[in-house]
């Protein structure tokens, strides 16, 4: 009962090759979601060694980046957070189809520029300036100069650049930082822009490259290319790692784990896969606690 209310058996991350306009609406149907720069950098921290796939390359349209027609600012758009879609995710995800309008590799954003170009940090959409661009892309990093950086801290979701609800743990971009720098690297981890189209404004996925060529992160992945990988991540694992969801205690009577607490508690109550918020109010009714596994 417990799978089929909460579903926390499905794998955290999942990689899935082929096209972006076919993965990425298959990715939403089953419930999942884009991985963005800093989740992609912390499942391959912890599963490289193990599984060699993680050594590769891979989408990460968590994070996308939305080029202006001529010259401008690049629109970079947070698609979801740690466990939904970001108002900006809302607009942006529904251009992904098989049928898109194709421009220089990008989906044709002509329709819903103006929407994205209106829309605040909070809403998911971050401008990043020509200058900017110029100053701190386009080239690999010293080890020292990374966490430094200020599109690498807005890839990894550095408090200093992105709104609260989008904030990631800075160890992740520590420990990134050493799984991406061999010892024979002298630089690594550069981000990368190319020019905007002269007619169109055009959308393109983030994607982050081999660890054996030093990580570089390129904000104009092919969104019909099919020789790439879509890593989705399940929100409710993000969602039951961050409320550390291991244990229910309940004050002067015993420790349950989460499948008994179903059991033995909500048997009547509907739970969707991914509706873990209504597990969490279920609990904070009863006075139940939660404690780390």
């Amino acid at each position: 009962m417990a799978n089929e209310l909460c579903n926390l058996q499905r794998p955290t991350y999942e990689l899935v090759r082929g096209r972006l306009i076919d993965n990425i609406p298959k990715v939403l149907a089953d419930g999942r979601l884009p991985i963005w720069v800093a989740r992609f950098h912390e499942g391959r921290t912890g599963l490289a060694s193990q599984f060699p796939e993680w050594n590769s390359w891979s989408y990460t349209p968590g994070e996308l980046a939305v080029y202006p027609a001529k010259s401008g600012d690049v629109l970079h758009v947070i698609g979801c957070s740690k466990d939904e879609l970001t108002e900006a995710g809302k607009l942006i995800y529904p251009k992904f189809q098989p049928k898109a309008v194709i421009v220089d590799h990008g989906i044709d954003a002509s329709d819903i520029y103006q929407q994205l170009e209106a829309m605040t940090p909070a809403q998911g959409v971050i401008r990043v300036s020509p200058a900017d661009i110029q100053k701190y892309a386009g080239k690999d990093l010293s080890r020292r100069d990374v966490s430094g950086n200020k599109l690498q801290r807005l890839l990894f979701r550095h408090s200093s650049e992105v709104p609260k609800q989008f904030a990631e743990s800075r160890e992740i971009m520590k420990n990134a930082i050493e799984t991406s720098f061999a010892p024979e690297y002298q630089t690594a981890m550069g981000s990368y822009f190319i020019a905007p189209n002269p007619n169109v404004p055009k959308l393109m996925a983030w994607g982050v490259d081999w660890l054996d060529v030093g990580s570089q992160s390129c904000a104009f992945c092919d969104v019909y290319g099919g020789s790439g990988r879509l890593v989705s991540v399940a929100p409710e694992a993000l969602v039951a790692r961050g409320k550390s969801v291991g244990r229910v205690v309940i004050p002067a009577r015993k420790e349950l784990t989460v499948e008994q607490f179903l059991e033995e508690e909500v048997q009547t109550s509907a739970f969707a896969p991914d509706q873990i918020a209504k597990l969490q109010n279920v609990l904070d009714k009863k006075g139940y606690a939660i404690t780390q596994r």
